[in-house]
């Protein structure tokens, strides 16, 4: 990785570009499909960290032919190497979590034309294009509701007419 993401050991999957899709399918759902709204890898790196800084630790006490003070300075500054690494993916995850929520959720609204986000979350979905046509069904109903509503509004006695 470069100088500036040192702490991230994997570079992250290529997302779907437009010229990529599929032509008559929904961009959204092909991205979703293609994995690019995918739980985010850095917890995994995260966790893999973790299993290193043990594991250099295990050989570390292996190794060691000094003292107890010694071993104790060595397994500490080990652990807050690999700490440090471990806290920025954990940064970067929480991140990258959002970031990808975000982008999801206004996605959903700019393509179903309304944002019943709040709604759709209610209902427990297995997978993310379960939730996309979920989403969109929900959408559905709740644009039928407005129309409905509103006919009935109109078909109320105007005020000016009851005096």
């Amino acid at each position: 990785m470069s100088r500036f993401n040192w702490w991230r050991r994997y570079s992250k999957k290529p997302k779907l570009s437009r010229k990529d899709a599929f032509k008559g399918k929904s961009y959204l759902l092909q991205q979703i499909e293609h994995g690019d709204f995918d739980h985010s890898d850095y917890m995994n790196q995260a966790r893999e960290e973790m299993d290193r800084m043990k594991a250099d630790q295990i050989k570390m006490t292996k190794a060691h032919l000094g003292g107890q003070d010694s071993l104790k300075e060595k397994l500490d500054e080990c652990e807050r190497k690999y700490r440090k690494r471990y806290n920025k993916l954990l940064e970067d995850y929480n991140l990258e979590e959002n970031r990808l929520l975000l982008m999801l959720r206004e996605s959903l609204a700019k393509e179903a034309g309304i944002d019943v986000w709040n709604r759709a979350l209610t209902q427990d979905t297995n997978s993310l294009v379960e939730f996309y046509h979920h989403y969109h069904k929900t959408a559905k109903q709740r644009v039928k509701e407005y129309e409905e509503y509103e006919a009935s509004r109109s078909e109320e006695t105007p005020v000016g007419e009851l005096c």
